[in-house]
């Protein structure tokens, strides 16, 4: 159970528990203190401090100009956050204490020894702090003798500057070489970009393709108009043959069959071939070469004398016909032989002229193919050219980069500059000697009250009248000093709390017509026994017939509390009833008012004069509850004596036949024990009338003492009023 966390935390309970416990801190206290004292006198050394500020300076000056594919990846993180921070790190890394911890055990040998215990005696003697929204680091370093705080610390700052120095060369030189590999990892892309560019324009025949667009779109533009001029020639020839026909009233193929032209003369036919293929030749090449050039000129002269070498062939086909066959058409008219030789030639030059006409049409094709080859091959060329062109203005900037950082590798700069140099402490530092004395008087002080305070939390005990209410949820008739057999000289209190007692008591039940109540306590011990018999007088003395019932017949002592040793017991009565009952046989309740027995100072009392074994069965029959019965017909109030609630199971077979109950709460009780009674209570459903608190110092004395002073007023008071009526 969670004291501290309870509802039934009463603020006051550790005060008191203080001045109750205080044996308790003064020994704790003065062990504490005993042993700072040991402390502080023979292990304790004085620390003095030496301190030191510097300003951090910013040294990162080195961007980079490059292109995107070819990052930095050596810039420092510190960029994005607080280089500070970085430098605090660096002053406190392992690398730095291990470092200073050999050189200390160099410059001071009486230093020497476990060099993991020097590491750790200096990291634990210096602090790096850094004054708000400045650039200033202070370094405070404390150490037992005051030159060697101020040489330390001159160390420290010495082997920092030099760390420092060397991580800037590191990183400077980090940066060169990765300049250098950057310069020639772009100087091998660019040879091998140029060398692509190279090829591919030899491959492609594109020197300049911007050129070759032009000069295709200039070919095509003449083809095509030599097309023209052939569909020209083309529909003049067709009508001139058509015109010849419509002269000799024949078709090509009977005018030639008609004068037998190259019929059976195979160099006609040869000629005509190879006239036809000479020509195609001169339209192919047409396109490429001029007319005067000498090839054009020899393909023209050939054309020529085939065409004269056919007209020779078509002369000795007319004159062979008109030989050899008298019966044939014979031209004989020089008219009519020019008109069919006109024939026979414009057809040869129709077809020549189709085929001419076929041949730049395939040429204008094999533009055309050529043209759509263009944008592939300038946009290849082009991203080729980009690249080159990135590559190298990427390489002029590294060179200028790595001029730079050539320049930047030969500098010594380091990151800070000493503002104020390790001081000499003349005096020693917190805490001094007077502090750790102060210090071993509070710690000691403190301990005192925490054992105190421990002790009250781990003893779980429930304290004072306040407390029993929360838990109860019922009031408290009165407070009992707790008095021991050695302190009952006490009597006078105890009695005046027992007489505010039975007040409260008389005023409770009163109200509530309880004539019935069995009083129970918290504790094994018998000690509720003499408080009952005294509330019971107090009673009887209010005017009230009373009977005290002392059914605890496992351990009996209300009768030997009398003195009365010859009574009949309470066993042998609810026996005898019992048999009555069993038997049906008449009860006589003035037989059974006879059997109590009434002490010297009058009070009625039933019990036993020694225990029974058996009397959870005795207190379970009907009998018991007979005589209850009785005792309330003949008496105003019933007291039971009942056992406590955590030893013996009778008191629930009590319970069943009583009006209320009220609960002795010994001195010392805990929360749980409290908590557990308030749940058989509930479980059983016996009224809680409300409980008797016992306390070491209750404030009842207070009040006693009022009362005394009170009384002896009245006492002089009634003298004095004696004496007037005398005189």
């Amino acid at each position: 159970m969670n004291i501290l966390t309870s509802s039934n935390f009463s603020s006051n309970r550790f005060l008191r528990n203080f001045v109750r416990d205080k044996r308790l801190i003064l020994a704790v206290f003065g062990i504490i203190l005993f042993f700072s004292l040991i402390n502080l006198f023979c292990i304790y050394k004085p620390k003095y401090k030496s301190s030191a500020r510097i300003w951090i300076k910013n040294t990162d000056n080195y961007p980079f100009v490059v292109s995107r594919e070819y990052e930095s990846t050596s810039a420092p993180l510190t960029l994005a956050s607080n280089p500070l921070l970085t430098q605090m790190e660096v002053l406190k890394s392992k690398t730095l204490r291990k470092k200073m911890a050999k050189i200390i055990a160099e410059k001071y040998p009486d230093e020497a020894g476990n060099e993991k215990a020097l590491i750790a005696r200096f990291a634990g003697s210096y602090k790096v702090k850094n004054k708000t929204n400045t650039d200033i680091l202070s370094i405070d370093l404390k150490w037992n003798n005051p030159e060697k705080a101020k040489g330390i610390l001159n160390l420290l700052i010495k082997q920092y500057r030099e760390k420092n120095i060397e991580m800037e060369k590191s990183l400077k030189s980090y940066r060169k070489a990765f300049i250098d590999n950057q310069i020639i990892e772009i100087k091998d892309k660019l040879t091998n970009v140029r060398s692509q560019i190279k090829d591919y324009q030899l491959a492609h025949n594109a020197v300049n393709l911007r050129e070759e667009t032009d000069e295709l779109t200039r070919q095509k533009v003449s083809l095509l108009a030599k097309i023209q001029e052939v569909d020209a020639r083309i529909h003049s020839t067709n009508s001139k043959i058509d015109s010849i026909k419509n002269k000799l009233n024949l078709t090509t193929d009977e005018a030639i069959q008609a004068v037998a032209l190259g019929t059976g003369n195979d160099v006609l036919v040869t000629l005509r071939s190879e006239l036809n293929t000479v020509m195609q030749d001169y339209s192919h090449d047409g396109i490429k070469y001029s007319e005067t050039n000498p090839k054009m000129v020899a393909l023209k002269q050939r054309i020529d004398t085939i065409k004269e070498q056919i007209s020779k062939q078509i002369k000795l086909s007319l004159g062979q016909a008109s030989e050899a066959d008298s019966d044939s058409l014979s031209i004989m008219d020089p008219v009519r032989e020019r008109l069919v030789e006109d024939l026979v030639f414009s057809h040869t030059d129709l077809k020549a002229f189709k085929t001419e006409k076929e041949s730049f049409e395939e040429s204008i094709k094999n533009i055309n193919f050529k043209q759509s080859k263009i944008p592939a091959k300038l946009y290849n060329l082009t991203k080729l050219e980009q690249e080159e062109t990135n590559l190298a203005q990427a390489f002029d900037e590294l060179r200028i980069k790595q001029i730079e950082a050539k320049l930047k590798e030969a500098e010594s700069v380091t990151g800070f500059a000493l503002i104020d140099v390790p001081s000499l402490p003349k005096s020693s530092a917190f805490p001094n000697p007077m502090h750790m004395f102060i210090f071993s008087i509070i710690a000691a002080l403190c301990s005192g009250l925490m054992a105190s305070a421990a002790k009250t939390v781990s003893q779980d005990i429930c304290e004072g009248a306040a407390s029993v209410e929360k838990v109860t949820g019922k009031p408290v008739l009165g407070v009992m000093p707790w008095i021991t057999k050695s302190a009952y000289k006490n009597k006078l209190l105890l009695d005046f709390s027992l007489k505010k007692i039975t007040s409260n008591l008389i005023t409770s039940c009163t109200s509530k017509y309880n004539k019935i109540i069995a009083f129970t306590s918290t504790s094994k011990a018998k000690n509720k026994s003499s408080s009952l018999y005294d509330i019971a007088t107090n009673i009887k003395q209010a005017g009230y017939s009373v009977v005290i019932v002392d059914a605890d017949l496992a351990v009996p002592g209300m009768l030997k509390n009398a003195k009365v040793f010859n009574s009949i017991n309470l066993s042998d009565i609810l026996v005898e009833i019992d048999d009555k009952l069993n038997n049906s046989e008449p009860i006589s309740k003035e037989q059974i008012i006879k059997t109590l027995v009434t002490d010297n100072q009058g009070m009625t009392i039933i019990g036993n004069c020694h225990s029974v074994d058996s009397s959870y069965e005795i207190l379970s029959k009907k009998s018991f509850k007979t005589l209850l019965y009785i005792l309330k017909e003949q008496f105003d109030w019933v007291l039971i004596d009942a056992p406590p609630i955590n030893v013996a199971p009778e008191f629930n077979l009590i319970s069943l036949h009583t009006d209320g109950a009220v609960l002795f709460v010994d001195y010392q009780t805990t929360f749980s024990v409290l908590k557990r009674f308030m749940n058989i209570f509930k479980e059983q459903g016996v009224h809680l009338i409300g409980s008797i608190v016992r306390e070491e110092n209750p404030n009842i004395e207070k009040d006693f003492k009022v009362s005394i002073k009170r009384q002896g007023l009245v006492q002089e008071l009634k003298h004095n009023v004696k004496n007037s009526k005398g005189a």
